[in-house]
């Protein structure tokens, strides 16, 4: 931080963040069952506007405890996948401890440095959901350009919540 305390760079918001969101998932595991409920009728939402399928492989950025990823596993079934990512090793350790304890196989946990999603190649995911995410990431614009490139080109679609909600761009 700077000497006003002002977080100066991309950086710097994305490991305040980091930090603020490992302190928070003890509280998301406690109450993880009512965080769902609350939860329910954006991802319903979400999952409905981006019209998710069995066998599809999906992207849920700034998964957290892991919804709506465990949720869209259900959907896509065993011949689907769902890669959730966050950039909270604390949070994504309680969605692995939740995927395992409901048996699902077909979705995995990563770490993510920043919202590029550098890690995957373009025109990978039949969808990509993003729920409450966007309003936290340090460039929005670069999470979207980032969100699109890894879309299949023939699907396109996106959703997320929180500062705006876009469907079948």
């Amino acid at each position: 931080m700077t000497k006003n305390n002002f977080v100066s760079s991309e950086d710097e918001i994305r490991h305040y963040a980091r930090m603020e969101w490992d302190a928070a998932a003890p509280g998301w595991k406690k109450y993880g069952k009512d965080m769902l409920r609350w939860m329910a009728p954006v991802s319903d939402q979400l999952i409905r506007s981006t019209g998710i399928t069995s066998g599809q492989t999906l992207l849920d950025v700034a998964t957290g405890t892991g919804q709506p990823a465990l949720t869209i596993a259900k959907i896509v079934g065993p011949n689907g996948k769902v890669i959730g990512v966050d950039l909270s090793p604390e949070m994504l350790e309680v969605a692995k401890n939740e995927a395992a304890y409901q048996g699902r196989t077909n979705v995995v946990f990563q770490v993510v440095k920043d919202e590029s999603l550098s890690l995957f190649p373009d025109n990978t995911f039949d969808s990509v959901i993003c729920r409450n995410g966007l309003m936290f990431m340090p460039d929005p614009v670069k999470a979207l350009k980032a969100f699109l490139r890894v879309l299949k080109p023939e699907r396109k679609p996106l959703s997320l919540s929180g500062v705006l909600l876009i469907s079948h761009l």
